[in-house]
């Protein structure tokens, strides 16, 4: 027996448990509905999506028949610069930044939802412009297969996880900036090594 919307029942539920949990109870307020109603699934989604990050947009290629999101938010904004400065302390480049390579993992399995959208991130640890790291969402309207639902949780996660790595990087940068001489020290050593084993 099927029960129309009750999957989409079920997948607002999920979201709300979810944005409970990270307390973003603004969400609630300004994306949901006061009552369950099917017809409003989809725009309470899209209302979703408007309020989770700082910035979105939207724009509906009728060429390609797809549409794109983009997604930006200062906890993407401060990972990257964050990252960025721990690359800089350590003295990795941002190819092999392990934060810069941990964000593209996550987003990577976090968005591998089906094959009708795909996604591209811009990452900058030195932005020009506010929301200037953002990532972007294209979905194609041919196949119909994307889900609004899991693709709003997913991006409840990936802003998740990004405001937690924002905090641990804060933790850790402030630590190695306590100690700048025994980084300095731990770099020089390290060279001498090399230099002897040469």
């Amino acid at each position: 027996m099927e029960i129309d919307g009750f999957n989409e029942f079920l997948n607002l539920l999920c979201i709300t448990k979810k944005v409970h949990d990270i307390k973003r109870y603004d969400l609630l307020e300004n994306s949901f509905y006061d009552r369950w109603d099917y017809d409003d699934y989809y725009q309470t989604m899209y209302n979703l999506f408007e309020n989770l990050f700082g910035y979105w947009s939207l724009d509906y290629y009728e060429r390609g028949n797809f549409e794109l999101q983009i997604f930006s938010d200062a906890v993407i904004e401060n990972f990257y610069i964050m990252a960025g400065e721990y690359g800089t302390l350590c003295g990795i480049t941002e190819e092999d930044n392990p934060y810069i390579k941990q964000a593209l993992d996550m987003i990577k399995d976090e968005l591998y939802i089906g094959h009708c959208m795909s996604w591209t991130l811009k990452a900058y640890t030195k932005p020009l412009r506010k929301y200037h790291s953002r990532l972007g969402i294209f979905i194609s309207h041919d196949c119909g297969c994307v889900e609004l639902g899991v693709l709003a949780y997913r991006l409840i996660e990936i802003y998740e996880w990004f405001e937690q790595q924002c905090e641990e990087l804060k933790n850790k940068l402030a630590a190695l900036k306590t100690l700048p001489h025994m980084l300095h020290h731990d770099v020089l050593i390290s060279t001498e090594r090399q230099a002897i084993a040469a």
